[in-house]
């Protein structure tokens, strides 16, 4: 099995420049890795201040690692933030290849 780690430049607060981002560094890997691993929240840094950020279940990070994972033949899993009925979550998700998509959200945060 193939794995590759993303360890990208997250830009701030901006979910749009960071799939684009991410979108040209998946495309390279095309056929060429198994799994594919993000960073934590990839998709806006750890903006836990910043709550409309938050997407619903089934937004555009969902649809695009869908797509993601179906085009470019490989697993992807990471984690992004969603408000699922007023409840913010970072969510860790995994897309398939085949279409399936699962998630886990954290529930029990704690400091050090």
């Amino acid at each position: 099995m193939k794995i590759t780690l993303i360890q990208d430049t997250i830009v701030w607060a901006d979910i749009k420049a960071n799939l684009i981002q991410t979108e040209n560094k998946l495309q390279q890997l095309s056929d060429k890795t198994n799994l594919v691993v993000l960073p934590e929240m990839f998709t806006t840094g750890f903006c836990t201040e910043q709550l409309h950020l938050a997407e619903t279940p089934g937004g555009i990070t969902e649809q695009k690692l869908r797509y993601w994972a179906t085009e470019f033949h490989f697993a992807i899993t990471g984690s992004y933030i969603v408000n699922e009925a007023g409840k913010f979550f970072n969510r860790a998700f995994f897309a398939y290849p085949d279409g399936r998509f699962e998630y886990a959200d954290k529930r029990h945060l704690f400091s050090m």
